[in-house]
């Protein structure tokens, strides 16, 4: 048998897409998003860190405190949404490691390191992800098979 990977954009696409796959009772067809399919590849039981798990890492991380800069923002009510957000802009470019070095910077690459690290067991921050799938592409033909991506508007790196 072999097998069919489609890749759609978002939680809706994908719950759609696969319930028709159901009623019409296709075999060999995996509908994925990006970072499923780098899941996937990556194999075991990982899964790429959700928003609704990154949110209490990002609240744990800011009630640390200790931090230079940002210790005077940390409890405000936004600070967890604009982390979450950072950090994804963050992660999509791949920072280089010759920053600027600045309290800011710092701190930030702290609050990272902490969220990084309150992460469930097998549950992956998206450069994680990406680099653990990296690893095992070579598996890719036999755990995915051919690939068709559909209606992704934009391919972030993972």
């Amino acid at each position: 048998m072999l097998i069919h990977t489609e890749v759609v954009d978002g939680p809706l696409v994908l719950r759609m897409r696969r319930l028709n796959a159901a009623r019409d009772q296709t075999i060999g067809r995996q509908i994925l998003t990006l970072p499923l399919l780098a899941a996937r590849l990556a194999g075991g039981f990982i899964a790429p860190a959700t928003q609704e798990i990154l949110y209490p890492a990002i609240r744990q991380a800011l009630e640390a405190g200790g931090y230079e800069d940002i210790d005077k923002v940390c409890q405000l009510p936004g600070m967890p949404g604009a982390v979450l957000s950072a950090l994804r802009d963050w992660w999509d470019v791949e920072a280089p490691a010759s920053l600027p070095d600045n309290a800011r910077l710092r701190d930030f690459t702290l609050l990272e390191r902490r969220v990084r690290g309150a992460l469930p067991a097998g549950m992956l921050s998206p450069p994680d992800l990406v680099r653990a799938a990296l690893e095992r592409l070579h598996f890719a033909p036999k755990l995915v098979g051919a690939i068709t991506i559909q209606g992704v508007p934009d391919v972030k790196p993972v």
